[in-house]
């Protein structure tokens, strides 16, 4: 274990600080070393607040940045990093999907429906291979759309409502999940998997359809304000 004694706050944030440990690491023949991402927010601003007298760590170095130079600069062998991205990112997801449900929403209904129609309508490699992506874009976030859609319907008459309407949402989606497979399997067995691809693609137009029609309650057009 190499102890970091004597090293000021300021210090950690050097590119020179990390290289340096980076090297008694290799010399002491360390195979890897670890660069361990954080939620507290990054800082150069070290001793400027009234209560800092710069002798205490505020905020943290990135590790992604570091992780390219250590090996770069040293014999280290490998660095290992872990990136934390749950704080941040989740966040811009969630607001591109609260200003713009309607859009999204149209958008993954319509590419279900046209890779379904695409299944049913030819078996070559390609276009199967093309047309499953398009399903896993189109499908993938359609249950973060619609919880959306059921709060923003639900709080129209309070939280109370929207809560339950969050509820009723996942219970009915489990069961349809239940009932689809269910009719999905007979139809399989006793028409074929074209059939099973049309009716996919007939209930993909209908999704698009009640899309466009809740327009003014659960698919706002986009929405400017947090």
């Amino acid at each position: 274990m190499v102890v970091l004694g004597g090293v000021g706050p300021a210090e950690l944030f050097t590119g020179d600080h990390w290289v340096a440990r980076a090297r008694a690491a290799a010399s002491g023949g360390v195979d890897f070393v670890t660069l361990e991402d954080g939620l507290s927010l990054r800082t150069d601003r070290f001793g400027t607040a009234a209560d800092d007298t710069g002798h205490r760590v505020r905020g943290r170095p990135d590790p992604v940045v570091l992780a390219p130079l250590l090996p770069a600069t040293s014999d280290l062998p490998e660095v290992v990093v872990t990136r934390n991205v749950t704080h941040s990112n989740t966040f811009h997801v969630a607001a591109q999907i609260d200003r713009h449900l309607r859009v999204l929403a149209s958008t993954g209904a319509a590419l279900f429906t046209l890779s379904t129609a695409a299944f049913a309508v030819t078996t070559a490699h390609p276009v199967v291979w093309a047309a499953a992506v398009v399903w896993g874009l189109g499908w993938g976030g359609m249950p973060t759309l619609l919880q959306t859609a059921a709060g923003h319907a639900g709080m129209r008459r309070g939280p109370a409502v929207a809560d339950t309407a969050q509820a009723v949402l996942v219970t009915l989606w489990n069961a349809a999940m239940a009932l689809g497979g269910i009719i999905g399997g007979a139809v399989l067995q006793g028409v074929g998997v074209t059939a099973v691809a049309t009716a996919a693609s007939v209930l993909g137009a209908a999704g698009l359809l009640t899309v466009a029609v809740a327009r003014h309650r659960a698919f706002p057009p986009a929405r400017t304000a947090p």
